[in-house]
């Protein structure tokens, strides 16, 4: 937060210098604050696209919006999230994770959340793991978009279970996108590449029974794009 202190202080004219000095001094492994970092990320991504230099300032739009971004910054200092997955213990409980991915023009995202149940209708959700990152510089369709989050869901699942002390009995992906589940239980149309590829990464780490679908207004991964 020092940082962004300072920057206020000084004034003057902001550079894509400064926008990815404070972007990088976020700290957030588990990426909690997904949905509101990658507004930054998206700032920074519209001045490279305006090819201008790393001292040079920043449009007056894009200014606009960093300056609004850096006052919420600021509010982060008061944000908490409870760490304990669930404070029962016992035999009999099972536990699931389940990924959400969901794409926009401008980011794509995942986000995990653990389903614990003790075999009774008592069902607790944990948010785990978030994941966004920006959509290429080269325009793609949103099937395109939608495939690539499909993938980013399949790749954070392993180490996710893996760091996990839980014994987690299974994965299920959940997407909005009936174009991606039809990619994905195709097993026998050729693609073009980069279809393919998207498509070959999903079936080597996830089964087709593991992939459902969910409701474009219920998709928690939408806050994310």
């Amino acid at each position: 937060m020092a940082v962004v202190i300072k920057l206020f202080e000084q004034g003057g004219s902001v550079t894509r210098k400064d926008l990815l000095r404070v972007i990088r001094s976020v700290y957030d492994p588990l990426e909690f604050l997904a949905p509101f970092l990658i507004r930054s990320k998206v700032i920074f991504q519209e001045e490279c696209k305006r090819k201008k230099g790393w001292d040079e300032a920043i449009s007056d739009s894009s200014e606009v919006q960093w300056r609004q971004w850096l006052v919420e910054l600021t509010h982060l200092t008061d944000f908490r999230i409870p760490r304990c997955y669930d404070p029962r213990s016992g035999k009999g409980m099972s536990f699931q994770l389940h990924h959400f991915c969901d794409p926009s023009q401008v980011a794509y995202g995942v986000v995990s959340y653990l389903r614990i149940s003790d075999g009774t209708r008592d069902v607790r959700c944990a948010f785990v793991y978030g994941k966004a990152k920006l959509a290429s510089l080269k325009q793609l369709t949103i099937p395109r978009l939608e495939l690539c989050a499909a993938a980013l869901a399949v790749k954070v699942d392993k180490p996710l279970r893996h760091e996990l002390s839980a014994d987690v009995g299974g994965s299920i992906f959940w997407t909005d996108s009936v174009i991606v589940l039809q990619y994905i239980r195709n097993t026998e149309r050729w693609f073009h590449t980069f279809v393919a590829s998207r498509v070959a990464a999903i079936h080597k780490q996830s089964e087709v029974t593991q992939w459902r679908h969910v409701g474009s207004i219920l998709n928690p991964a939408d806050d994310a794009t």
